[in-house]
């Protein structure tokens, strides 16, 4: 999860970001590994051209690859 973005922010100022972040697990926990990986793969690449302007991207690893 991108944590640079207002929607994480949302969710912490609201105090659901636990809850989001334990739901968005199980639901990576429930994808095929062909499926997983696929989502790695396209979130690696767009990782690396989508640095933000205060430098490198913050985000919370949600499952580790």
């Amino acid at each position: 999860l991108h944590y640079d973005c207002r929607f994480a922010r949302e969710l912490e100022a609201r105090g659901l970001l636990q809850e989001f972040l334990d739901a968005s697990a199980r639901l990576i926990g429930a994808l095929s590994p062909r499926m997983r990986e696929s989502i790695m793969e396209i979130y690696r690449k767009v990782d690396t051209i989508a640095v933000f302007p205060n430098g490198g991207n913050s985000y919370i690893a949600l499952k580790e690859a």
